[in-house]
């Protein structure tokens, strides 16, 4: 990866890390900006600090800065997903500000990944996924099965926006999602392709199936000391293939 092409978005959720963010923050800045990196932003989400945290962030005054203030529901999964709605670059990450992880490691972390975006996570379903649910859910969340908001209606959001189920297209390819799949797929052929698929609410099935691939593959993995990353997306919900 040429980092000097890199346009990221860096996201820091944050509860009273301020004195925290005094060095990392800057950091960030020195260390793109030696790479010669020049599209990037650093979106701190403060989720109720009190040891002010927005002053500090004004006192290293960097226009690249994007403070996000929020005043109710701390919840740490919805800082990180507010902070990736407003990312404006092409690519996002976000990290602790606790300065677990200097900006150094971090850049070094970007450069070595290989993602793969799969087509077939059509953006029709899970723009619908997320509406139902922000219009269905409650405060706090319901965790009986029978409530509304375990319960999508159609259209649900596994289908594309031609109501088809792409899970169900792998052989005959006859949606546009399926046939860049596969095209990316023989351009890149990885040495692994897993599917961690979605089973019904309490089922233990998906749990034990996913945590035994994990076992072989890692152990297949560590025994030939290949390299190797997980990357693990849990849906919460949203039905992915």
């Amino acid at each position: 990866m040429n980092e000097k092409k890199l346009a990221i978005s860096v996201i820091f959720p944050t509860l009273n890390e301020g004195e925290n963010l005094k060095f990392l923050i800057p950091d960030f800045i020195s260390e793109f900006n030696n790479l010669g990196i020049q599209d990037y932003e650093l979106i701190v989400v403060d989720d109720g600090s009190s040891d002010g945290t927005e002053n500090i962030l004004f006192q290293i005054n960097d226009q690249r800065i994007n403070l996000i203030k929020r005043t109710k529901n701390p919840s740490l999964p919805l800082s990180i997903w507010e902070g990736i709605e407003s990312a404006n670059m092409k690519y996002v990450m976000w990290l602790d500000a606790d300065g677990s992880m200097s900006a150094k490691h971090s850049v070094e972390l970007i450069k070595k990944q290989m993602n793969k975006l799969d087509p077939c996570l059509n953006p029709d379903g899970r723009d619908r996924y997320v509406n139902f649910y922000k219009q269905s859910r409650s405060f706090p969340n319901d965790t009986k099965s029978f409530s509304r908001e375990h319960h999508e209606p159609w259209q649900n959001g596994r289908t594309n926006h031609y109501i088809f189920d792409l899970n169900r297209d792998w052989a005959w390819l006859t949606q546009i999602e399926s046939q860049q799949r596969i095209k990316m797929y023989n351009k890149w052929l990885p040495h692994v392709h897993v599917d961690f698929h979605e089973q019904s609410i309490n089922n233990p099935s998906h749990v034990s199936t996913q945590l035994y691939t994990h076992q072989y593959v890692t152990k297949i993995w560590v025994n030939r000391r290949w390299p190797f990353r997980w990357h693990v997306f849990w849906p919460w919900g949203y039905a992915s293939g």
